[in-house]
């Protein structure tokens, strides 16, 4: 990141030393805000990587929410399906009994 796009170093390094620091000190302050920006602050770009890794995670997230709910879903029919049958077996077994 370009430091001099937020933070314009020669017009800082102009106000201190005419505000009476050396110009060593105002260098140095100079320095020390510049590192300040460019290793703390986050860009625009930096915010967009994070937006679009966000976004694939969601994504991803989504897909195997999904995956599960038919997967559930499909657990779910055959589960019932077993237990229609069962129901009907012990129907015809009850009315074999009492038909008699």
């Amino acid at each position: 990141m370009l430091v001099t796009n937020i933070f314009d170093t020669h017009e800082s390094f102009k106000v201190l030393t005419q505000a009476g620091f050396t110009e060593e000190q105002a260098e140095g302050q100079v320095k020390i805000i510049s590192n300040l920006i460019e290793n703390k602050l986050a860009t625009k770009n930096d915010l967009l990587e994070i937006e679009n890794s966000m976004t694939i995670k969601l994504q991803q997230m989504e897909n195997k929410m999904l995956s599960e709910i038919l997967h559930t879903r499909s657990d779910l029919v055959k589960w019932i399906a077993g237990l229609m049958v069962a129901q009907a077996a012990v129907f015809v077994a009850m009315f074999k009994i009492f038909s008699q």
